[in-house]
C-alpha cells in the first residue's frame, strides 16, 4: 500500500512540476511580447521623429524675403543651398524677413550683420515659416507635438 501511495505522490510531483514548468513558459513568452513590444514602439518613435526632423521634399528651403518692412512680408523667394534657415528680425516697427545659416542665428552675427542695438529675431526649418511671430509658431509646435503624441500613446 505504501508504494501505492508513494507512486500516487510521485505522479501528482510530476503534474504539478509539468504545470510549474507551463506556466514559467507562458511567463517568459508574455515577458519576451512585451519587450519586443516596447522595442517596436521605440523603434517606431525613433523613426518618426527621424523622418520629420531629417526628411525633406529634397527642394531647397523657402522664405519671405523683405527688408525693413512695416507690414507682413508677402514676397516669397527660394533659398541658396548655403542657407538652411528663413530668419525674421523685428526692430521697433519694421520686420525684415530673409534666408539666412543657421550657423549665424544667434544675437551677435545678426546684430553685426544688420548694425543693429535692439532686435527681436526666430530662426526657423520650415518652408515660409518666417511670417508668423515667435510665440505663435511655439504654441502651434507644441500643439502638434502634443496632438502626434497623443496620437502615438493611443494607438501603439
Amino acid at each position: 500500500m505504501s508504494s501505492g501511495l508513494s507512486e500516487l505522490r510521485l505522479a501528482q510531483l510530476r503534474r504539478r512540476q509539468s504545470t510549474l514548468r507551463l506556466e514559467e513558459g507562458d511567463a517568459l513568452r508574455t515577458r519576451f511580447r512585451k519587450e519586443a513590444m516596447d522595442k517596436t514602439k521605440y523603434f517606431l518613435l525613433i523613426a518618426f521623429f527621424t523622418i520629420i526632423v531629417f526628411c525633406s521634399s529634397g527642394n531647397a528651403l523657402r522664405c519671405y524675403s523683405c527688408e525693413q518692412s512695416p507690414m507682413l512680408c508677402r514676397t516669397n523667394v527660394t533659398c541658396s543651398y548655403e542657407d538652411d534657415v528663413c530668419l525674421q528680425i523685428r526692430f521697433v516697427n519694421l520686420r525684415t524677413y530673409s534666408c539666412w545659416k543657421t550657423s549665424r542665428c544667434n544675437t551677435n552675427e545678426i546684430a553685426n550683420y544688420f548694425h543693429a542695438d535692439s532686435f527681436r529675431f526666430l530662426c526657423c526649418y520650415r518652408d515660409l515659416c518666417n511670417k508668423m511671430s515667435p510665440r505663435i509658431l511655439v504654441s502651434t509646435a507644441a500643439l502638434g507635438v502634443s496632438a502626434m503624441t497623443m496620437v502615438w500613446m493611443m494607438y501603439l
